[in-house]
């Protein structure tokens, strides 16, 4: 369970997400509304990457997670996610593909 998402909620929130930072704890990330595929630039460590569907009944299925996806050469996508959210490496430990997730304010 993640206990914290940090949103990014302009282009310029989306463009600079995660990167330049040197640590990420494994109870948060940043959820990124709309977002299919994701690029390592800029970034310092792996991260985790749950690719969600279109929110049903308060629902978002996970479709894809990319596990370890790399500083600077890393590359993520699922073309019909209707977001992701970044987690620091291994925090995606014991979610699966089909998992419900609920994103609360």
């Amino acid at each position: 369970m993640i206990a914290t998402l940090e949103v990014a909620e302009s282009l310029l929130a989306a463009a600079r997400g995660l990167s330049f930072r040197t640590t990420l704890a494994a109870d948060e990330g940043m959820w990124f509304p709309g977002v299919r595929s994701i690029h390592m630039l800029g970034m310092r460590l792996p991260i985790d990457v749950l690719f969600l569907s279109h929110e049903q009944d308060g629902l978002r299925i996970v479709r894809h997670i990319a596990r370890d996806v790399r500083p600077w050469t890393g590359l993520a996508a699922d073309h019909g996610a209707d977001g992701c959210i970044e987690l620091a490496a291994g925090a995606a430990a014991g979610i699966a593909v089909g998992d419900r997730v609920t994103l609360r304010p």
